[in-house]
């Protein structure tokens, strides 16, 4: 039996927890708060992150600020 691949990334869970990982800490990196519920992880015990929806930050008022440039 062919094995079906469960993520979009090939089926690997730990590639897409590092692929998280990474957007969260890109996002932190340009100048969103970093979630006080969750630390930054998305998950608590009982499941998602209510305070973050799971994404590990908050977005300011605004919206999120857009890359720079360099």
């Amino acid at each position: 039996m062919k094995r079906i691949p469960k993520a979009w990334n090939g089926g690997s869970r730990e590639a897409a927890l590092a692929a998280s990982r990474q957007r969260t800490e890109q996002a932190i990196a340009s100048g969103c708060e970093r979630c006080p519920t969750c630390r930054g992880e998305g998950l608590i015990d009982a499941g998602i992150c209510p305070q973050c929806g799971a994404a590990g930050f908050l977005v300011p008022p605004g919206g999120m600020p857009l890359p720079e440039n360099d």
